[in-house]
């Protein structure tokens, strides 16, 4: 037998794949008109292969925090640089992408020559950091004039486009350039740390900047001299007519008049980072970590804000004619705001919505997004286009979740949770959290009565979601919870940690079950599948692993080491799993070859989550790109090979219902998934298993036994009952809790206590195991047989592992009412 043992696990390997289940079906399709393949979103722009809708735009959008933004000269233009090393050029009336390059890992600075031909950029690469300047109509790298190994923090152009100006941090200068050669023409020595700022006046007479010790110098830009120090701060703008210089910094703005290097004015705030003079010069526009604001110089007083906006401001640049500005941020969306109107500038019939958290509603027809201040908005899942919205025009939420009738929205934020009417968009009740912080998921469970909240802290609260009262916590001391999700069944919740483990709850009890020792730090990605038997999980670093939720034993690994993995989602016939990339791709896996089938491009930036719709037709994905894409999953089926000769034999049959038992989770998962496939299944586990529920009765009047033996009046017999019970385990649970619930004695709550203790954390027993995958097979076959035979195991004894775990099954659900009845 030794020898065969391969060569049989092989044949019933490629028999599994042969013989794939309904599941593999084409996908069913949701409730009304289906969708037309489209080529671009409702705005105009492309959608990427196999994506039949986009919500949001990508207008004015990168995929990462935006670090650097300027406005061409003519204003026709804006260029922005990001995080990620990316230049956008902008339309800056359509909004529409003109070109992009990548030649940095951070882009740092840019800015535009005088006639707006060229652009020149800075920023940070592994290697040496260039300055570099495009040809700013075709996005062509055209000239490339320093290269440093530190990135350049400050670059300016004299007004007349002649003299090109950079601070070098690691020469402790400014290198004054030709800007058509790149020609040195002189150097000033002034920097001991990165400059952030320099300003040509506008008659082009006067370099200001940091200088020693971040002391602001004005040079005299033809000689290099030096002319006058006004003390220190960060960032320095002349105003237009050069009478005046602003200095920002932590601790505000101060304006100096030129000739004398008087103080003139002086504006406290908190940070003054970004500052620019309108045209008049009589007015400032301050930015930092603050609110942006408008400040009148000649009262030294703030005049109001600027609009409404997300994320840090990272930089800002003005318009020519003052009249807009152009606001970068981390959320990675570029904001033009009128000065004038104080309102959003957006490209006409399109909607700046920012996306950063989705839920499909159970029709699979809607979906919920929210953005950081953009309100709750509901969209057409198959079109893109929007319906209505929820709660108040600047909901804040960061996480969303509908309620299993898709009556209710819940939406997370940093101070609470508010229940939403998903038809009219009223709130229904506020849930408050123990503390402030970011709610990072929200779930419902399958009865939609709690609601489980996830906040980066150690506790996970439990919500009555008909009172709006906590029913009780989960508590992992020490450890920050990022996500949770409750099983299908309702029993339990699991949990995922900074620390690296995935935690199975007792939903009812609240107490901690078993952790499972997933990853080595954050896990970023967790789905558990449909039938709660399996939960994937991924981390930043490394493969993608799949656990068997009765033992914490893992089945398999998806992937290489190099995957850096975001999100995670099984699709509902449990057959596919769809892992989003750090880099923007979504991998489509085979969970049972572990094969990859499909591969989905278009996000911009890394994917945050991942959701399939009731049916499976569609997947939606958000991305830090600030946009979700659905994707249409139909056709996209799982590989076929042609069947085997022959079925399964006698021998082969003993030897897979061995495996069910083994401890070997990922040998016992092969013996699944080749019963779940092969016709001769049922017959074979119909006869194991309505043998066991047979059997169980007289294993119920033992356990009785042994329950009353806990109280004898003798201490060999009350420890051999004690003991008993132990070994029994996992049938005699339900059982001992009844003997709780009811009116036993001290000695009996006390020993039946110990032993329910004792199963706390442990895996079920050899036996139950290989009933839970037995069961596991019947309901992944899904064939009438298998439902008939899974029917009537649920009408067994309802103390009976075996029973509970066939009346868990979904293909059983529609009996349960009737069943509920006898129970």
């Amino acid at each position: 037998m030794p020898k065969t043992r391969p060569m049989l696990s092989a044949f019933l390997f490629v028999l599994a794949l042969s013989q794939r289940t309904p599941a593999d079906q084409p996908l069913a399709q949701e409730d009304g008109p289906q969708p037309e393949k489209k080529q671009s979103d409702i705005y105009g722009d492309s959608l990427p292969t196999r994506a039949v809708a986009r919500i949001g735009t990508v207008r004015f959008r990168h995929g990462a925090s935006i670090e650097a933004v300027a406005y061409s000269p003519d204003g026709q233009t804006i260029a922005a640089g990001d995080k990620d090393g990316v230049i956008r050029m902008w339309d800056a009336k359509t909004g529409s992408e003109l070109w992009k390059a990548r030649v940095y890992r951070t882009v740092v600075c840019l800015a535009f020559a005088p006639d707006g031909r060229s652009l020149a950029s800075t920023g940070r690469s592994s290697g040496a950091s260039a300055l570099i300047l495009w040809d700013s109509r075709t996005g062509r790298d055209s000239r490339r004039f320093i290269e440093t190994k530190e990135s350049i923090q400050a670059v300016a152009f004299s007004p007349n486009g002649n003299v090109l100006a950079a601070g070098i941090p690691n020469e402790h200068c400014i290198r004054i350039l030709d800007a058509s050669s790149g020609q040195e023409l002189r150097r000033l020595t002034a920097f001991t740390d990165e400059p952030s700022s320099l300003s040509f006046s506008p008659d082009g007479k006067f370099l200001a900047g940091p200088g020693l010790d971040q002391e602001i110098r004005i040079w005299d830009s033809t000689t290099g001299k030096e002319l006058r120090r006004l003390g220190s701060g960060e960032t320095v703008r002349f105003s237009p007519d050069g009478n005046r210089l602003a200095v920002g910094g932590h601790d505000g703005i101060r304006i100096f008049e030129v000739p004398s290097g008087k103080l003139a004015t002086q504006l406290k705030m908190n940070s003054g980072e970004l500052i620019a003079f309108l045209p008049d010069g009589a007015t400032l526009l301050v930015g930092g970590l603050g609110p942006i604001g408008l400040y009148d110089l000649a009262r030294g007083k703030q005049a109001r804000h600027i609009g409404r906006y997300w994320g840090s401001i990272l930089s800002m640049s003005l318009a020519p004619d003052g009249k807009t500005i152009a606001i970068a941020s981390t959320d990675g969306a570029l904001r033009l705001w009128d000065l004038a109107t104080n309102k959003q500038v957006f490209p006409a019939n399109a909607i700046s919505s920012v996306v950063y958290s989705a839920s499909i509603a159970p029709d699979g027809k809607t979906v919920a997004t929210a953005g950081h201040g953009e309100g709750i908005k509901t969209w057409d899942i198959a079109t893109g286009k929007p319906r209505r919205s929820l709660g108040e025009p600047d909901e804040v939420a960061w996480c969303l979740a509908y309620s299993p009738d898709g009556q209710t929205v819940a939406a997370g934020s940093i101070e609470n949770i508010r229940l939403l009417d998903a038809r009219t968009g009223q709130v229904i009740r506020t849930l408050k959290k123990d503390r402030q912080g970011s709610t990072s998921c929200v779930t419902f469970s399958p009865e939609g009565l709690t609601l489980a909240c996830a906040d980066l802290t150690s506790a996970v609260p439990l919500f009555d979601v008909t009172t709006g009262k906590v029913r009780l916590r989960l508590s992992a001391p020490d450890h920050f919870v990022s996500t949770v999700l409750f099983s299908s069944s309702g029993k339990f919740v699991m949990t995922a940690s900074n620390d690296g483990q995935l935690r199975l709850w007792d939903a009812a009890a609240g107490q901690a079950l078993r952790a499972f020792p997933a990853h080595s730090g954050d896990i970023a990605g967790f789905a558990i599948s449909p039938d709660g038997k399996a939960i994937a999980s991924a981390h930043r670093q490394g493969p993608t692993r799949v656990w068997e939720v009765s033992t914490g034993r893992e089945r398999t690994k998806l992937g290489n080491q190099h995957d850096s993995i975001k999100a995670l989602a099984v699709s509902p016939q449990g057959l596919k799993l769809a892992a989003g990339e750090a880099a923007g791709p979504i991998l489509i896996y085979d969970l049972v070859t572990g094969q990859v089938l499909h591969k989905l491009d278009g996000h911009r930036g890394e994917v945050e989550s991942l959701a399939f719709s009731p049916s499976g037709r569609y997947l939606v994905s958000v991305s830090k790109d600030t946009t979700a894409l659905v994707w249409d999953m139909s056709g996209l089926g799982i590989n076929q090979v042609n069947q085997p000769p022959t079925g399964l034999s006698g021998p082969q049959l003993n030897m897979l219902w061995s495996d069910l038992a083994d401890e070997d989770a990922a040998k016992a998962y092969r013996g699944i998934l080749v019963l779940s496939a092969a016709k001769e299944t049922v017959p074979f586990l119909k006869e194991q298993l309505e043998s066991m529920s047979r059997a169980f009765p007289e294993r119920k009047k033992r356990i009785e036994r042994l329950i009353a033996g806990l109280d004898s009046d003798q201490y060999k017999e009350r420890e051999k009952a004690t003991e008993d019970l132990r070994t029994i385990r996992d049938d005699a649970e339900t059982l001992l809790r009844q003997a709780l619930a009811g009116q036993a004695s001290p000695e009996v709550r006390r020993r039946a206590g110990a032993v329910l203790a004792g199963m706390q954390g442990n895996p079920p027993s050899a036996e139950t195991v290989r009933v839970l995958r037995a069961i596991e097979a019947l309901e992944l076959q899904a064939s009438p047989e298998a439902r008939e035979l899974l029917e009537t195991l649920a009408k067994g004894a309802k103390e009976a592992q075996l029973t509970q775990e066939a009346r868990a099954c979904k293909c059983v659900s529609c009996s349960l009412k009737v069943l509920d009845q006898r129970f």
